[in-house]
């Protein structure tokens, strides 16, 4: 098997081998990668869309996105639910009777909701709360970029990190003093992330990373930046909205930075080892290329 020439790194390689070295070779180093749409794919895109859109313009046009995603549905050819078994969004999954649907497409989740009302119902309070929300949250919020392109020189490495910020924003603290948030949008269910989730390095690391390169390429210092997630929950009726902070200061910088040194030395050496653990939503387990020894 030929391996692909490599000339950067991005923060979703690092989770990937961060979850298993053994995957992350499949996907990275030989390439073996086949994108395959879901519902989530699409909602998550959709909501970057219209959030990437707001920040630019302050306009959030719930519209063009619900229309948006009926297209996608569409065109993925996702499930339309018979009348006579339709219920109503918020109705709870494992309550739903949908044995009389004769045929579901092959990559839609069993745990994922099949009626698209449900869908744009979550679209349209989530994009409509996002305005009201980041006011309150970062009162007189400026714009600094959306989508901000990251392609920073690693060092002792011929390689680069490249990654898109979802938003960089500037607000006064109360000194007056200029103070950056580099900000992820992140769709999830509706108790945001688990506890589990919010202490795992490997998931938070993205933002600190993210701030780390962005005082390099903009000269800010690390110490005027601040960094987190904000999730956008779904089944949620009040606050949809809610900012997840990181700390991110020297140690914890240091320390996702000797992730991606260790991750390039262990790639460059060819060392791969199986995560036994994480084999449940791999689209390599018990396939071939897993059960290969090489």
């Amino acid at each position: 098997m030929t391996e692909k020439i490599r000339n950067y790194v991005s923060f979703s390689e690092i989770k990937t081998w961060g979850d298993c070295s053994y995957r992350h070779w499949l996907l990275y180093v030989l390439g073996l990668r086949e994108f395959d749409f879901s519902v989530y794919t699409d909602y998550g895109s959709i909501v970057h869309d219209a959030c990437e859109n707001f920040l630019e313009t302050r306009e959030m046009n719930v519209e063009l996105a619900v229309e948006k995603f009926k297209s996608a549905w569409a065109e993925h050819e996702y499930p339309y639910i018979p009348e006579k078994l339709r219920q109503y969004p918020g109705t709870p999954l494992k309550k739903r009777d949908y044995s009389g649907i004769e045929s579901w497409p092959e990559n839609w989740p069993s745990y994922a909701d099949p009626e698209i009302e449900y869908w744009i119902d979550n679209l349209t309070k989530i994009l409509s709360h996002i305005p009201d929300w980041l006011e309150q949250e970062f009162p007189g919020w400026v714009l600094v970029s959306a989508e901000d392109e990251l392609n920073e020189a690693i060092d002792n490495s011929t390689l680069v990190f490249k990654g898109y910020i979802d938003a960089v924003i500037k607000v006064k603290n109360k000194s007056g003093k200029d103070i950056y948030w580099i900000l992820d949008w992140k769709t999830s269910g509706s108790r945001g992330w688990s506890k589990e989730k919010k202490q795992d390095f490997f998931t938070t690391s993205q933002v600190v990373l993210y701030k780390h390169y962005w005082s390099k390429k903009t000269g800010v210092p690390i110490k005027d930046i601040r960094c987190g997630y904000v999730l956008l929950k779904r089944d949620v009726k009040k606050q949809p909205c809610a900012l997840f902070k990181v700390s991110a200061g020297p140690k914890t910088v240091e320390r996702g930075l000797k992730n991606l040194r260790s991750m390039i030395k262990m790639v460059d050496e060819k060392r791969r080892i199986k995560n036994r653990y994480s084999c449940t939503y791999c689209e390599f387990h018990e396939t071939d290329l897993c059960k290969l020894n090489i």
